[in-house]
């Protein structure tokens, strides 16, 4: 039995999610990365960093972010209903 939350899917099984690290959570302000590699989705996201000892800005990678194209359109499906905008048949496709 699980000790942590959990993912249930449709067939009945279920993961325990797991953070032992306590994974802090970041605020993003940039995709620093967006591309695709064989079939793998490259995502990396930033979060500025202002110096005023420097007086510049510099980005701090915050995640690299590796996906099939069946997870990428599962994270575009979600982030669509999330902010009710339109999905192409597509994406909805490789979903299921």
């Amino acid at each position: 039995m699980a000790n942590g939350p959990v993912i249930k899917f449709p067939d009945g099984s279920a993961v325990e999610i797991v953070d032992p690290d306590n994974t802090v959570p970041a605020y993003v302000d940039l995709i620093t990365e967006f591309r695709e590699v064989d079939g793998v989705i490259y995502l990396s996201l930033g979060s500025f960093i202002i110096d005023g000892d420097e007086g510049g800005k510099k980005v701090r990678v915050i995640a690299r972010l590796r996906l099939s194209k069946s997870r990428a359109a599962s994270l575009y499906g979600l982030l669509g209903n999330m902010l009710g905008g339109p999905q192409d048949e597509a994406a909805k496709g490789a979903m299921n």
